[in-house]
């Protein structure tokens, strides 16, 4: 590493748009940055690999670019190198969070998947898309209670649990007791009718 007169040169340099010594510093810090890429890398594949070490690389060099050019020199309580290494560290966090978001939502992407191949499955599904709405709700009133077609009418209206929970003032696990109760009663409905 540089001694302190050089490293503030450097960064100088590094601020006022030098790419020569944005690269001179980025190889003086590669040690840091590679084996802090190759570790997170490490863990992004036990995240099932959405992220290559080759964009932690780019993270690292972008988190010691930015180091670069934020650090206050006129402190002298951190090292520039301590400090570009919680950036750097910082960075590759991020970058590790983002790509498990993204996996989730890839999960979350599937099970709606799956969920629409059992909705022919489901009775409730089964009757919304034989008879439009305001049949299939006096149909229903003959075997729910007034709680529950309250909750089937929003229910079959698009709404989520949470947003009916939210409209009727109750707990979001009461609407989705309700909506198991009104599932069981329709299919009932639907083998009587069959």
């Amino acid at each position: 590493m540089p001694d302190n007169s050089a490293l503030s040169a450097l960064l100088d340099e590094v601020r006022r748009g030098d790419e020569a010594a944005f690269s001179a510093l980025s190889e003086q810090y590669r040690p840091l940055t590679e084996s802090m890429a190759v570790r997170y890398a490490a863990k992004a594949d036990a995240e099932q690999g959405l992220v290559s070490v080759d964009d932690f690389r780019q993270e690292a060099g972008l988190a010691l670019y930015r180091a670069a050019l934020s650090f206050d020199r006129e402190q002298t309580d951190v090292s520039f190198g301590l400090f570009a290494k919680v950036c750097v560290r910082n960075a590759m966090v991020s970058l590790l969070r983002r790509a498990s978001r993204v996996r989730k939502m890839g999960d979350r992407e599937r099970l709606a998947a799956a969920a629409e191949k059992t909705a022919d499955r489901d009775p409730l599904s089964r009757l919304v898309s034989r008879e439009t709405h305001r049949s299939l709700v006096e149909r229903a009133s003959g075997v729910l209670s007034p709680y529950e077609l309250t909750i089937f009418e929003q229910y079959i209206a698009g709404r989520s649990p949470r947003e009916i929970a939210e409209q009727v003032g109750r707990p979001v696990k009461s609407v989705n007791n309700a909506v198991c109760r009104i599932k069981a009663k329709l299919k009932g409905l639907l083998r009587d009718s069959n």
